[in-house]
């Protein structure tokens, strides 16, 4: 992913790297729009299969986007 991309295309890559299993990666979607659309900061961690751990933080704009910072903590 680069900077300025969709919210839609980052939660894809997102879901790719994590899930194999097609209604795994529904029920991620489904959650991490959920999220979005609530309009409050979240953040969270996400355990990669090669061990990574990435650290997630999202943060609403008064303009309707978000801005989502993604940081390597392993």
């Amino acid at each position: 992913p680069e900077i300025g991309e969709s919210a839609e295309s980052l939660l894809d890559y997102q879901a790719s790297q994590r899930f194999s299993d097609p209604d795994a990666v529904r029920q991620y979607l489904r959650q991490a729009i959920g999220l979005l659309v609530d309009g409050k900061p979240h953040e969270g961690e996400i355990l990669r299969a090669d061990g990574t751990i990435l650290r997630t933080e999202a943060f609403p704009r008064p303009d309707g986007g978000s801005v989502c910072i993604v940081s390597d903590i392993t």
